[in-house]
């Protein structure tokens, strides 16, 4: 007997392509292919390796190139006698102060390269340099601490708002070379203010600035005005230092006759125990007051002493009224130097008048 009989399957219905507006059949969609890996990672490489060299050249340009450069200079040439050179090695003020800077910033295995690249670093005077060189006046080494003030007072007037800084510096070391630097700095930003100008007197009085006060005088003979200059820094004549006296006078001397007021005092200083204050004492004299006879015998002495040739135009200055020195000065003429043989020549042309020498 037979089962009952099956449902016939149903038609299976043809797949139809789209057709376009004129009828045809549209193509079939395309099927992208899978991606090519090693193609991919090529790639990658490639922009791997390009950021890498991107980055060695970043790097060669801002730290290891400038470094490399300085380092090389300074070996080469040395900062201090050949600094001309140094900096035209490394292309000139504006691009060796650039490279400096850069160079700073790594600390140096040699002692002392890193202050003679500081130092170098002012020689630029570069005012794109102050904010760094004022960022040193705190460096934990002295002799960066020293160069970073020696290089704001090369820059100058430009630098003048280092001035707080360096007066911070100086009260924070006053028994250290780091005060000297600080205060002769700021004879360096032209004319000063008052307040500044009170802060240098106040070293002038400070005996625990010792080594800062021959620096104040000369800072208040550069940055202040004259008549008072003249009534501040000869109060330093007594001062128990022989380089602070020996200062004053130097600074009296290029003051010339404004300083006549302190002629009592220099004449006082003739008799210092200091030979070299002594003859400064005489040169004074012989500048401000050539009339005076009073420094004669110092300058006659100073003929024997270490520096001659100043006691001969000291004693040219004075001219006939230095006639007791002219036995001296012949002796002179015999010596070995040639520039106090020529310097005495030239005093006693003066002394003997329209006499030529022999």
């Amino acid at each position: 007997m037979a089962g009952p009989a099956q449902p016939a399957p149903e038609p299976r219905l043809a797949r139809r392509s789209p057709k376009g507006e004129d009828g045809t059949p549209s193509p079939e969609p395309a099927v992208n292919p899978r991606p090519d890996r090693s193609l991919t990672g090529f790639y990658i490489a490639v922009g791997a390796v390009a950021v890498l060299v991107g980055l060695g050249v970043w790097l060669w340009r801002t730290a290891l190139g400038p470094y490399l450069a300085v380092n090389n200079a300074l070996s080469k040439y040395g900062p201090i006698l050949n600094a001309g050179e140094t900096i035209a090695a490394l292309g000139g003020p504006r691009h060796a102060a650039e490279q400096i800077g850069v160079y700073i910033k790594f600390r140096e295995r040699y002692y002392g390269r890193r202050a003679q690249a500081v130092q170098l670093l002012g020689e630029c005077r570069d005012e794109r340099a102050v904010p760094q060189l004022i960022g040193l006046l705190k460096d934990e080494d002295c002799w960066v601490r020293c160069s970073a003030a020696r290089g704001l007072g090369m820059i100058g007037p430009p630098a003048r708002h280092a001035i707080p800084q360096l007066i911070e510096m100086y009260r924070a070391n006053k028994s250290t070379v780091d005060s000297e630097q600080a205060i002769c700095a700021l004879g360096h930003m032209g004319p000063l203010d008052e307040g500044t100008i009170e802060v240098l007197v106040s070293v002038l009085k400070d005996p625990d600035s010792c080594l800062a006060r021959a620096s104040a005088v000369r800072s208040l003979r550069e940055g202040a005005p004259p008549n008072q200059v003249v009534q501040v820094i000869v109060m330093s004549l007594n001062d128990r230092v022989a380089t602070v006296r020996r200062t004053v006078l130097e600074c009296l001397g290029e003051l010339g006759v404004e300083a006549k007021v302190a002629l009592p005092q220099v004449e006082r200083s003739l008799a210092d125990e200091d030979e070299f204050v002594r003859q400064a004492a005489a040169n004074v004299l012989s500048l401000i007051d050539p009339s005076n006879k009073a420094a004669v015998p110092v300058l006659i002495e100073a003929l024997t002493g270490r520096r001659p040739s100043d006691a001969c135009e000291a004693l040219g200055r004075i001219g006939p009224g230095a006639k007791d020195a002219i036995p001296k000065l012949e002796q002179v003429l015999t010596g070995l130097d040639t520039g106090t043989r020529t310097a005495a020549a030239a005093a006693l042309k003066k002394i003997r008048g329209e006499e030529a020498a022999k």
